[in-house]
């Protein structure tokens, strides 16, 4: 299955008792590519992955992948779009009685299937590349914030998901992992399994990294940003 449409109609959404974060969007997003979600803080771009992942639901309108209408679809006709989905939050997402281990496996055995090995030989490696080897066994309380940070990213692509919803990946990252986040992108594309990135970030040398193409969530609408070509 190929995500090949992402697209926002009349999509509202609010938090109960709280000003609209999204109003009237009408927005289709940019694939194939990685996306930089920018905007003031408190606008809305975590949300936004959120209901991009299909956590969130939203208040009326309608969020389609593909032909799928995510906002009215039932939690059987989504998973064969959740496998393709990978998404890590911006802080916690770990379970407190559980290993980082169990943590970052969790959608492998969750889901299961013929190539289970082979996803836990290539989480394995990445428990390494982001120097987890000694800590993978403790629970999350235990441990540093940014290991913590790291067990949640690794997750985000344990099952090397075609999409992937970043949220300020690098805050509370070991600065030397930022670059392995950069590598891991890349590894992704050069693999075929990463198709599409969106991710929200402030750190502009990251962003400049992954080569980025910006949407803006101002005003409660989404917009593409004009690229600028250098000559």
């Amino acid at each position: 299955m190929k995500i090949e449409r992402l697209e926002f109609k009349n999509l509202d959404f609010t938090y109960r008792g709280q000003e609209p974060l999204l109003t009237d969007v009408d927005f289709v997003f940019p694939l194939k590519r990685n996306v930089r979600i920018k905007s003031g803080g408190g606008a809305g771009k975590s949300t936004l992955l959120k209901i991009l992942a299909g956590i969130e639901t939203p208040e009326s309108g309608h969020y389609f992948v593909n032909e799928l209408d995510v906002s009215q679809a039932s939690f059987e006709e989504f998973i064969p779009y959740r496998l393709n989905i990978g998404y890590a939050m911006d802080f916690g997402g770990l379970l407190g009685n559980r290993t980082l281990y169990d943590n970052i496996t969790l959608p492998i055995f969750y889901h299961k299937g013929s190539n289970m090995q082979e996803r836990i030989d290539w989480v394995q490696g990445l428990i390494k590349i982001f120097d987890l080897e000694t800590e993978v066994h403790s629970r999350p309380h235990a441990v540093r914030g940014a290991m913590r940070k790291a067990a949640c990213l690794i997750r985000s692509v344990a099952l090397r998901p075609q999409l992937l919803l970043w949220d300020s990946p690098t805050v509370g990252l070991d600065i030397d992992h930022r670059d392995r986040l950069v590598d891991l992108v890349k590894l992704g594309r050069e693999q075929g399994w990463l198709e599409h990135l969106f991710v929200t970030t402030e750190n502009e040398d990251f962003g400049r990294k992954l080569n980025c193409v910006p949407i803006e969530l101002k005003q409660k609408k989404l917009t593409a940003q004009r690229v600028e070509v250098s000559a």
